[in-house]
């Protein structure tokens, strides 16, 4: 047994002894007036735990006359020891649930406390997950390092950033406000990818932030003025080297602080540069040589000059500048050598930063890629940052170069896809369906399966989603219910953060019903949270159809036009932004974007006025017979709110009141398509009759046997069989012309036919079946169901019974499942069609 499986349980009870009111030994006061705050522990879990405490408890040796330990930590914050007590204890620190700064707070009082576990854990977590907020608020961090001696591996880090991106440092909005000590130490460091007198102006600025009172003009400095800026600065004035600076850069920037100079000093640059004739030349070097040298880099499809100019756009320089740091580029993945997946993405770069992805496009020379300075993640949000950008290289050595403009949707961490930039700008490796588990998650599965429990507070949100999966795979129905639950009750706040992501998942997945229809409500109740997610540009077309077809939308046709719009100008990001400035090939391409969406958007639902301000504008994206219909149907109308009558004027066909439909398998749209396969009619084609579907049987109402079946149907003609498969969202179903009776007989028609529709929430992917055999088109037996064909889709003796349900391609042109032959279905529904 690995011991390591014992450890959270071992956790979990010394974190309850902590909790236990009874058999503390110690009271503990922490903090000042007024934030105090006692806490009950226990002196041996300390003593061992905590060096800090060890010795402290060495100065009040524990009596055996059951009176309580005492002492006081009036350095401490109350918050911090609290969770710092809960680390002694469980060896557990979730990270998450605290803002960063705090982190450092933590860090100090586990260095306090001689914790350096937890202090090396905190560095590496801030290094490897924060590297962008340690820029941000570099000051703070550089000098908490510098300051304690336990932080070595952030003062290295902050060391080398400092030596590699100075400018990031200099410039930063905190800058001035950088301690003496901490500056000279910045500036003494001899690897500064800086030229001197970029250095020597920085320190400048630093001293004149020191003195507000200054003037801004040193042409205006008095005596004292000069006098005050050296004192500021005298201690690291001997840390610049001067002789570094050309004889102009010297005249034009250092003549004019000459007062603030050591006089032996200035003398003997005077001499210096005075005997250069050259105003370019320099006296002499004393910092490391800027010279660069890329080392080789590993890679198949960039060379040493895309990587040089990938490092100019990366510090924003100019293509011809020979002012470059010296770089290293790490190979952190290669797809031929670890795979084409988006997990093994994922696995090799998540938590690393300052990235450059390269892809070489198939049957071409071309190159794309892209640069992103924070860190990978995979939990399906995006994240904000003002450097990233994307990039190619063409056949003729031309390039293109485009930065990130909306920096909230730089990066989306694509939990199903390799790196994206932007709202689809530039997206590689997306998921593709795969048979393969990853080890990691068949490691769960195989818990759960020996031992039928899975503790999901143990995991990371994102992989439920992947144990799901292979949980489908497994056909482990129970657990993907279990787990579909737990997601729809207990993260509903994330489902919604991550919406795209889960809606496309249980979309593609017919083992996912709970979360789809969970998915579906959302959509319907609350679809401002979807239109307005940070990623819903980046939805699919197929789950925008299914979103924008339901009726149950609860949003105006006009939004949802808007929305649509928005969707497919995302598509495109070289469309302009302004109407006006539309091409005829801008009109064309966001045409072909948005042709499978526009059949589904309810024009005649909006009022004059609506379509006059926000579909006139895009008529040329229109088929042309609508864009005419509409313009005739809005001219005629005189009242600018008025709409147009429904009745004459459908959204794709004519309107059919199906309200009626006492079904709990299909919706009216089924409805609708099945009439117009029974007057073998195109999809698009107008009703010209309205019918009423009359419920004569329900398994689930009147009993899952042929008997009843027989009972309530034979002698009735024009009937529609439809049935709910099982643990999918599939539906079957067939027509019979003809009555239906017992005689176990086959009867003969030209007009049956049978179907599927694989989703019961839209009509999007459905099969038709003609029958061909028409001798055996429909048999009629008294122990059996509803029978089409021989054995095209039966329905035997108990219909509810595994296996007593069957399709398979005989008498019938198709067959209606993809999907093995047998099957279980959960109810089963016969209507008659009845002309009204």
């Amino acid at each position: 047994m690995d011991n390591n499986n014992l450890l959270p349980k071992l956790s979990q009870n010394l974190l309850e002894i902590l909790n236990d009111e009874e058999y503390y030994d110690v009271t503990i006061e922490v903090g000042k007036d007024p934030y105090v705050r006692i806490f009950r522990a226990h002196m041996v879990i300390l003593h061992y735990r905590s060096p800090y405490l060890k010795r402290i408890f060495s100065t009040h040796k524990k009596k055996n006359d059951g009176n309580l330990t005492q002492i006081k930590l009036p350095e401490f914050y109350p918050e911090i020891f609290q969770l710092i007590l809960r680390y002694i204890y469980g060896g557990k620190l979730s990270l998450e649930e605290y803002e960063t700064s705090d982190i450092i707070k933590i860090m100090d009082t586990a260095s306090k406390l001689s914790l350096q576990e937890l202090v090396n854990y905190l560095q590496s977590y801030l290094i490897d997950k924060k590297a962008n907020w340690i820029e941000q608020n570099f000051t703070m961090v550089y000098k908490a390092s510098y300051e304690n001696n336990s932080f070595l591996r952030l003062q290295k880090y902050c060391t080398d950033l400092i030596s590699k991106e100075p400018d990031k440092i200099f410039r930063s909005l905190n800058f001035s406000s950088i301690p003496e000590k901490l500056l000279i130490s910045i500036i003494q460091n001899d690897n500064l990818q800086m030229s001197e007198v970029q250095v020597w102006e920085h320190v400048l600025k630093w001293g004149l932030a020191q003195n507000p009172e200054l003037p801004s003009d040193v042409n205006n400095y008095s005596d004292d003025d000069f006098n005050i800026l050296k004192n500021t600065l005298q201690r690291c004035i001997p840390f610049i080297k001067f002789y570094n600076l050309t004889s102009k850069e010297f005249m034009d920037k250092v003549l004019p602080y000459e007062q603030i100079l050591p006089k032996e000093l200035y003398k003997d640059l005077m001499k210096a540069f005075l005997s250069l004739l050259d105003p370019n030349s320099k006296p002499k070097k004393s910092r490391i040589p800027k010279e660069i040298k890329l080392k080789p880099i590993n890679s198949k499809i960039i060379t040493s000059q895309h990587a040089e100019l990938i490092l100019k756009w990366i510090g924003k320089l100019e293509i011809y500048t020979n002012e470059l740091t010296s770089y290293e580029f790490k190979l952190l993945f290669h797809g031929s050598r670890d795979g084409l997946a988006p997990d093994k993405f994922h696995e090799f770069c998540d938590g690393k930063s300052h990235t450059i992805t390269v892809v070489k496009v198939k049957d071409s020379n071309e190159i794309l890629g892209g640069y992103n300075p924070i860190a990978w993640r995979s939990d399906g949000s995006f994240s904000n940052t003002k450097d990233s950008f994307i990039f190619s290289y063409d056949n003729n050595n031309g390039h293109v170069l485009s930065r990130v403009i909306n920096e909230k949707y730089a990066i989306y961490n694509n939990h199903f896809g390799g790196p994206s930039f932007g709202c689809g700008d530039l997206e590689l490796l997306r998921f593709t369906s795969k048979n393969e588990i990853l080890p990691e998650i068949f490691q769960i599965i195989l818990r759960y399966i020996y031992g039928g429990k899975l503790i999901l507070e143990e995991y990371d949100i994102s992989n439920i989603i992947k144990i799901m999966d292979a949980a489908s795979k497994l056909s482990l129905q129970e657990l993907i219910n279990y787990l579909q639950s737990y997601l729809i009750e207990m993260k509903t706040n994330w489902i919604e953060q991550n919406f795209s992501m889960i809606y496309q998942a249980s979309f593609e997945n017919n083992s996912f019903l709970e979360l789809q229809k969970y998915c579906t409500n959302l959509i319907s109740d609350e679809p401002d949270k979807i239109f307005k997610s940070l990623n819903f540009s980046s939805i699919p077309e197929k789950l925008m159809i299914s979103i924008i077809q339901s009726d149950k939308l609860q949003m105006s046709e006009v939004q949802v036009w808007e929305h649509v719009l928005k969707w497919g100008l995302a598509q495109n990001s070289e469309l302009p932004s302004d109407l006006t400035s539309f091409s005829v090939d801008d009109f064309n391409t966001l045409k072909n974007i948005l042709q499978q969406l526009i059949p589904f958007i309810r024009f005649y639902n909006l009022t004059s006025k609506e379509f006059s301000d926000k579909v006139f504008p895009y008529m040329k994206i229109l088929p042309e017979d609508l864009c005419m219909d509409l313009l005739k149907t809005y001219l005629d109308l005189l009242d600018p709110n008025s709409k147009p009558d429904d009745k004459s004027k459908p959204r794709i066909t004519k309107k059919i009141d199906f309200k009626t439909i006492d079904s709990k398998i299909i919706t009216y749209q089924h409805a609708e398509l099945i009439l117009k396969w029974i007057n073998r009619l195109e999809i698009t084609d107008e009703l010209t009759t309205s019918h009423e579907f009359e419920l004569l049987f329900r398994g689930s109402r009147d009993g899952f046997v042929p008997k009843n079946f027989h009972e309530f149907c034979d002698g009735k003609s024009h009937t529609i069989t439809v049935a709910k498969v099982k643990d999918s969202n599939e539906i079957v179903g067939g027509y019979n012309p003809i009555a239906w009776n017992s005689n176990n007989e086959y009867s003969n028609t030209k007009d049956s036919f049978i179907f599927s529709f694989e989703n019961n929430n839209g009509i999007d992917n459905h099969i038709l079946s003609r029958v061909v055999n028409e001798q055996w088109a429909i048999r009629n037996h008294g122990k059996c169901g509803p029978l089409f064909g021989i054995g095209d889709l039966y329905f035997w003796n108990d219909i509810s019974i595994n296996g007593n349900s069957m399709s398979k391609k005989i008498n019938y042109d198709k067959s209606i499942k993809k999907a093995k032959d047998k099957f279980y279905i959960e109810e089963l529904e016969v209507f008659q069609i009845i002309k009204t």
